[in-house]
């Protein structure tokens, strides 16, 4: 048994750890603060042996003993409820492992194939056996392939079907019948604002694509792979920017995101008149405009060049003056101005797909208790702009960079223009 100390903020998901010298996987961690500004780290884990899972707080610069496990090349044969049989390329021994032993994510299950190579990684002498997880990338055949409608020709990926059943994205120069090489690889993405109603609703969709998914919010959204959660204490815009984009910059341990998703925000209401005037314009700018300044922050920093940055501004704010909600429409205004920046020569952030989504209403549980009596087949659903997301995250759907993308839904039916 090899062990050598590693910073917390190194420290990875699906690595072993050794607290107490007991053998236990880090699951997920997540990033918060104490009421002094002190940064910790909060690890989920899972006994290596037992299955037993706990959690655990620590200081971001603290000191934790990490195992050093041996790697070996299997195969895998059949599955048989939740027990995988896989066959050591070297012994030929078999060797059982339960499904939920497969590093990162039961999604990964769908891309498994018979003889396709695994890596087991044990710790020796005693207790063997602890994970295992699927190669980087694997090369599958191609069922089927969805038709373009003549507004999308031209973009580089279709969405196609695998033999197997499942979705992907295939360039478009692969016809049925052929094979395509799937990276297994995580792609992440990263949404700001991920414990609100649209926030979850893209959460649970990219999960479903079997994307890694870091959550910035007050709280910890479950779904997600990995949250940062972000103090309730005051907070300048630097301290907490700054602070965010590290933690971040800690989770992905060096790689970096292909999407970034800012979809917090909040209505506020009132006129210049009104007694909560100057407080709801604060707490619009705060919500609105200070959330996009620090997603760009995180693009320019951890985003990939060909990644995807959306910000999330609201169509009234461009349509004109709004005189009901002063303090909301002109932080909408800035981020829609924020975007038109971001897309331009010298911005700092490199990527052709800077994007804003101007919806009119969200259909979400909030804007229903607030307006019972409302023509809800006009409100935009979060499904909707989950999947719009979606596919733009994934180059299934080119958008255009710059472009201000409004929603709107009439008759239960939304248009994007």
């Amino acid at each position: 048994m090899t062990l050598f100390s590693l910073s917390l903020a190194l420290l990875r998901p699906d690595q072993v750890s050794s607290p107490a010298k007991a053998p236990t996987i880090v699951v997920s961690r997540d990033h918060g603060g104490t009421a002094r500004g002190q940064a910790v780290i909060k690890l989920n884990l899972k006994h290596a042996v037992s299955g037993i899972k706990s959690k655990k707080r620590f200081c971001n610069n603290d000191m934790l003993e990490v195992l050093l496990l041996v790697q070996n090349q299997y195969q895998y044969l059949y599955s048989d409820g939740d027990t995988a049989h896989l066959l050591n390329m070297q012994t030929y021994e078999e060797l059982t492992m339960n499904i939920n032993m497969l590093e990162s994510s039961k999604d990964k299950l769908l891309y498994l194939e018979v003889n396709m190579e695994v890596t087991v990684q044990s710790l020796e002498p005693e207790p063997g056996p602890l994970s295992w997880r699927l190669p980087a990338r694997h090369t599958y055949k191609v069922k089927s392939l969805m038709d373009r409608i003549a507004k999308d020709r031209g973009t580089t990926y279709v969405t196609g079907t695998l033999e197997n059943g499942i979705q992907a994205q295939i360039p478009n120069f692969i016809k049925p019948g052929e094979n395509v090489v799937i990276d297994l690889m995580w792609l992440t993405y990263i949404v700001y604002g991920g414990c609100g109603a649209l926030g979850k609703s893209i959460v649970k969709l990219f999960k479903k694509h079997a994307w890694k998914v870091v959550s910035i919010d007050f709280s910890i959204n479950p779904d997600a792979d990995d949250s940062v959660v972000v103090p309730d204490h005051p907070q300048t815009l630097n301290d907490q920017g700054t602070r965010i984009s590290a933690d971040i910059g800690d989770l992905l341990s060096g790689s970096k995101a292909d999407a970034v998703l800012c979809v917090a925000g909040g209505w506020q209401g009132g006129n210049a008149a009104s007694s909560s005037f100057l407080s709801n314009a604060e707490l619009s700018l705060k919500q609105s405009v200070n959330t996009s300044l620090i997603a760009a922050h995180i693009a320019a920093h951890h985003l990939k060049p060909s990644g995807l940055l959306a910000l999330t501004g609201a169509v009234p704010a461009q349509q004109g003056g709004t005189p009901g909600m002063i303090g909301y429409g002109m932080a909408k205004a800035a981020v829609h101005h924020l975007v038109a920046s971001l897309a331009m020569d010298g911005s700092g952030i490199p990527s052709p797909r800077i994007v804003g989504i101007l919806p009119q209403t969200l259909d979400t549980p909030g804007n229903r208790s607030a307006m019972p009596k409302a023509d809800f087949s006009s409100w935009t659903p979060l499904d909707t702009v989950a999947e719009l997301l979606y596919n733009w995250a994934s180059d299934c759907d080119a958008c255009e960079n710059g472009h201000l993308y409004t929603l709107i839904t009439k008759n239960s039916v939304t248009s994007v223009e």
